[in-house]
């Protein structure tokens, strides 16, 4: 994914307050989708894109691509896109 925007919030931070207000589900899809967006993080070139995290999340136990673009992924995509923007 590749943008123009830049985020000062730490995705840590942003994490945190969407698993204080999910269940325990939700908390542990987060901190799938998390582990692998702070794997690409340490790419040189990173793919950030949702096609690509939904295929990782999907191997790793995690919620599928359909599963984060659906209205109750918001939270998921938020995650990405504010990792894909922090500086």
């Amino acid at each position: 994914m590749s943008n123009n925007f830049s985020c000062d919030i730490n995705p840590s931070e942003i994490l945190a307050g969407f698993k204080g207000a999910s269940n325990t589900r939700k908390q542990r899809s987060l901190d799938i989708i998390y582990d692998i967006l702070e794997d690409e993080s340490r790419k040189t070139n990173p793919d950030y894109s949702i096609a690509n995290i939904g295929r990782l999340s999907i191997k790793n136990g995690g919620p599928s691509t359909q599963s984060i673009r659906n209205k109750g992924g918001a939270d998921y995509i938020i995650l990405i896109y504010a990792c894909a923007a922090y500086k």
